[in-house]
């Protein structure tokens, strides 16, 4: 008889489909502008005191463009802000 229990990385991924399917349709229950799954994921990942993209990517193990390609979106939507960061040396 094959085993139905499931390993971590399978309980991971459902966990955070879940999330990725709650926080989707609380977005759309509020009539705010759809995101991408990969957009989602950037929420998951993100803390207060505000994230790098290139951490950003790191967290969710993808490349820096596409950090920056969610951030850029969520950004033009109005549901994320950047700022600078002001120990940035570029940040003048």
């Amino acid at each position: 008889m094959q085993s139905t229990r499931r390993n971590l990385p399978q309980l991971l991924g459902e966990a955070r489909r879940w999330f990725e399917e709650g926080l989707l349709a609380a977005l759309e229950a509020a009539g705010a502008t759809p995101v991408s799954t990969t957009q989602a994921q950037l929420f998951a990942v993100l803390d207060d005191q505000g994230t790098t993209v290139s951490e950003l990517a790191r967290r969710m193990g993808v490349t820096r463009q596409t950090a920056h390609q969610a951030v850029h979106g969520l950004v033009a939507t109005g549901l994320l802000e950047r700022v600078r960061d002001p120990a940035s040396p570029d940040s003048g």
